[in-house]
């Protein structure tokens, strides 16, 4: 059923491209996709449906406020979002977390190749994240025992701005980000497990990917080093600091090496000497 609906939307979609200023036929678009969202026809069921239903629901819906001819207004957005990712409407065993860590695996993957990194599209994925992080919030108040079970879940959580900081307002979700980091975090004083953990994903994602922010990184880096100072002996901490200032210094020397060598060659190198 949801098929036929997609076709359907699909062809009101081209509608309203072909009539872009006609905002009474795109109001339309969005009022449908909202009653869509909050119907019962999204709500999925773990261990009955299939695995990748949740994921055809996302991408169907977000196709369309996501859609690079045709940028959903915020105002129109927020709705369809809340409804959409409302982690409280699918039933199963370990439900929550089963259903976060497939969001969160959207959210990371789905809209890559796409480039759209307007400040519309932008804002839309911020709704997202800000949606998730609250449950996630409700979550850590209310049964720390689960999220500790699932670390790997909550650290993919907390390393998405990181990681995509094109992809939404890092500044809008910096504020819950240190809330939810620090809230699990404290609850390992000696240890510090999840800390190393996180620590660890962010060196092995600053390795594999090149199109991150240092700043941002080094920020979130910052962040942790300061709350462990109340934890551990100062030449601990000194030494983390020590290990991300190295690897500050040789990456802004790579990139030095790199402009100073495309800077030096020849401008009109010919690959192949004219024949005689």
């Amino acid at each position: 059923m949801l098929q036929w609906i997609k076709e359907d939307m699909n062809a009101l979609l081209k509608l309203c491209l072909l009539h872009e200023n006609d905002l009474a036929l795109r109001e339309m678009l969005y009022d449908i996709v909202l009653i869509i969202t909050q119907s019962d026809l999204l709500n999925v069921n773990i261990g009955y449906n299939s695995p990748e239903q949740l994921m055809f629901n996302y991408k169907t819906i977000m196709s369309f406020i996501l859609h690079p001819q045709l940028p959903c207004p915020v105002t129109k957005s927020e709705p369809i979002v809340k409804s959409l990712f409302d982690l409280k409407r699918h039933t199963g065993q370990h439900v929550y977390w089963d259903i976060l860590q497939k969001t969160i695996q959207y959210i990371c993957n789905a809209d890559e190749p796409s480039g759209n990194n307007s400040s519309d599209f932008c804002a839309i994925r911020t709704q997202i994240y800000t949606h998730l992080g609250n449950y996630l919030t409700a979550q850590i108040q209310d049964d720390m025992a689960g999220v500790l079970k699932h670390q790997p879940t909550v650290m993919s959580f907390l390393l998405y701005p990181l990681e995509y900081d094109q992809l939404l307002l890092v500044e809008s979700v910096k504020e819950l980000w240190l809330q939810i980091y620090e809230a699990i975090a404290k609850q390992e004083p000696k240890t510090c497990e999840f800390v190393n953990a996180f620590c660890e994903m962010i060196k092995a994602m600053t390795i594999a990917k090149h199109g991150y922010s240092t700043a941002v990184v080094a920020n979130s880096l910052c962040f942790i080093i300061r709350s462990l100072s109340l934890r551990l002996p100062l030449w601990k901490v000194q030494h983390y600091s020590k290990k991300i200032k190295i690897r500050h210094q040789k990456k802004r020397m790579n990139h030095q090496l790199n402009k100073t060598t495309e800077s030096s060659r020849p401008q009109n190198l010919r690959l192949n000497p004219p024949q005689p």
